[in-house]
């Protein structure tokens, strides 16, 4: 029995712990809606990051990088830590990861959303995850960050409906 629990200790000591999120997830139906493709550009994280948590969801059509004359764009302006490099990491990278470190990982992002040049909608997301980093949550919890981002700013489109608006925009004016 003493060694069970000797050997559960350490497995959680390895393991590290889940992470918390000032964010609670959306709750959503993220498939009652297909949302037409959209341009991504970010400033301020790892772009790719962004971009695969937004296909992820599958609610927008394509989402691709950089900028269109002609279609939806989502200007992506984030003041994050998130791809960044933390000192204490080292200590966890030093001894091969068996020892975790706590990590956390604050953002505030603005996405603004545009038909060629004119803004349909900006929204901001603020988010900060806490979580340890070891051998077993290498990520320290940055990809649930960056999900739980993604996913509020899918919620917040598909409440707002800036499609559909601009969309009654042009049926008036034909």
């Amino acid at each position: 029995m003493r060694i069970k629990r000797l050997f559960l200790g350490l497995l959680l000591l390895l393991g590290g712990c889940q992470a918390t999120h000032s964010l609670k997830a959306p709750d959503i139906d993220y498939s009652s809606q297909q949302l037409p493709a959209i341009n991504v550009s970010v400033i301020g994280m790892p772009s790719w990051m962004l971009r695969d948590e937004l296909r992820r969801r599958g609610t927008f059509e394509e989402v691709k990088a950089g900028r269109s004359e002609d279609g939806y764009n989502v200007l992506v302006v984030a003041n994050s830590d998130v791809g960044g490099i933390q000192p204490q990491m080292f200590l966890s990278a030093f001894t091969l990861f068996l020892v975790p470190v706590p990590v956390s990982f604050d953002s505030t992002v603005v996405f603004s959303l545009s038909h060629g040049k004119q803004i349909l909608g900006v929204y901001t997301v603020k988010n900060h995850t806490e979580s340890w980093r070891g051998a077993f949550n290498a990520s320290g919890g940055q990809f649930e960050h960056m999900r739980l981002i993604s996913d509020t700013f899918i919620a917040q489109i598909l409440k707002d409906q800036p499609f559909n608006r601009e969309a009654l925009k042009r049926a008036a004016s034909l």
